[in-house]
């Protein structure tokens, strides 16, 4: 019987000693994030002034100009093709999808990826499970890039954006 306690201990114990790594990680980090998280403040504080008031086209160019991000390297990082880059550019409308795969390449924090959409008349409500992993996306995985963000969205269900845009 003790043994049988003993192995309904043991995974809590692994828990618990897996948990206090977790927070020794975070404490680690809480060294150099204060000041990362500033800095990302102060940038999304800045950039939203700059992009009020712009068309979506004029608001893209500015933030990879922000980002020192070619057209080409946009394809790369969002999996939208350069015409499509060019044409969003240009003014042409951006869907949902194009503008979660832009806020993905440019790592953009969630109140300039919500710009993004507003600017386009897109609201991610909560109506299906597409626009929930998308604002989940936006809101928690925008630093991950394309490629690990699309493994997210095979495994809830939805389309890759390489393919959906």
């Amino acid at each position: 019987m003790a043994s049988a306690v003993h192995k309904n201990i043991e995974p809590k114990v692994a828990a618990v000693n897996a948990n206090s790594v977790c927070r020794q990680n975070a404490a680690e980090r809480e060294w150099t994030a204060p000041d990362e998280f500033m800095a990302e403040v102060q940038w999304s504080v800045a950039i939203r002034k700059l992009i009020a008031g712009l068309e979506f086209g004029d608001a893209l160019k500015l933030l990879m100009n922000d980002r020192d991000m070619s057209v080409e390297q946009m394809e790369s990082e969002s999996g939208l093709s350069v015409s499509t880059v060019k044409r969003l550019r240009a003014g042409q409308e951006a869907s949902a999808e194009q503008i979660v795969a832009i806020s993905v390449a440019l790592r953009l924090p969630p109140m300039v990826s919500s710009d993004l959409l507003r600017m386009c008349g897109i609201t991610l409500d909560f109506n299906n499970q597409r626009n929930t992993v998308y604002q989940m996306i936006l809101t928690s995985h925008y630093k991950d890039g394309i490629e690990q963000v699309n493994v997210y969205l095979a495994a809830c269900g939805c389309a890759p954006l390489k393919t959906a845009c």
